[in-house]
């Protein structure tokens, strides 16, 4: 089950993410993530505190908001990660993409 939620919280927008996001469920993580896949006004934190699993279609998905992000001089933060997902980020090298809360 995908659990993703975007709100405003202090000027910038927090993405929590939950759930399994494997590659059968991107189509459904693309269609949620839609606003910050097109444009980024501000920093975003990507908040994973209820993530279980990520494929790495999904992390593919969280660099284009990166990408967006960057060139309108924002940033992206990450949270809460368990180790299963950071083993996930270490694995693929977006451990050192994101700035860590």
């Amino acid at each position: 089950m995908v659990r993703i939620s975007i709100r405003e919280v202090e000027d910038k927008q927090v993405v929590r993410l939950g759930g399994y996001l494997d590659t059968p469920t991107t189509p459904e993580v693309e269609k949620a993530l839609a606003p910050l896949l097109e444009n980024v006004d501000k920093d975003v934190i990507i908040d994973c505190i209820e993530l279980d699993y990520i494929a790495s279609s999904t992390l593919r998905l969280l660099l284009k908001i990166l990408k967006n992000a960057k060139k309108d001089g924002h940033h992206v933060y990450i949270r809460n990660i368990d180790p299963n997902i950071r083993e996930a980020f270490q694995l693929t090298g977006f451990i050192n993409l994101f700035e860590e809360l």
